[in-house]
């Protein structure tokens, strides 16, 4: 993702903002990325990356169902 914010940056000088993002089409997984890498790297690639800010899961429902709000 980071890789993403840096070529609109310097492909027109202007900073990204990725809206929302899903680490995998089928639903939250947890069996599959047990520590939410996905998650975290979708989180703090976009706002080390060079983008405006923080990306936006799809699962807002189950972050906020598992109380995982300590990662932002």
């Amino acid at each position: 993702m980071s890789g993403v914010a840096q070529s609109f940056l310097q492909r027109y000088g202007k900073p990204v903002m990725i809206g929302e993002f899903g680490t995998d089409w089928r639903g939250w997984n947890r069996t599959n990325d047990l520590y939410l890498r996905g998650w975290r790297e979708g989180i703090w690639g976009g706002a080390l990356g060079g983008s405006v800010g923080t990306a936006m899961s799809w699962y807002w429902e189950i972050i906020d169902s598992e109380n995982d709000h300590p990662v932002y």
